[in-house]
């Protein structure tokens, strides 16, 4: 995961392939709109947010 802090409420966050295999999520499981992966994934994101 890339982060890059746009301001005190937004960031960036890039993610590879890699990323996505480490948590066990796909791209087909966005376009299938699997909602538990999804949010799974979004808490990973929050949590390694906050330590930017």
């Amino acid at each position: 995961m890339e982060f890059k802090k746009i301001n005190d409420r937004r960031f960036q966050c890039r993610l590879d392939e890699e990323d996505l295999e480490d948590n066990n999520i796909s791209l087909d499981d966005f376009f299938k709109n699997d909602t538990d992966k999804i949010h799974s994934l979004l808490e990973v994101i929050m949590e390694e947010a906050e330590k930017i």
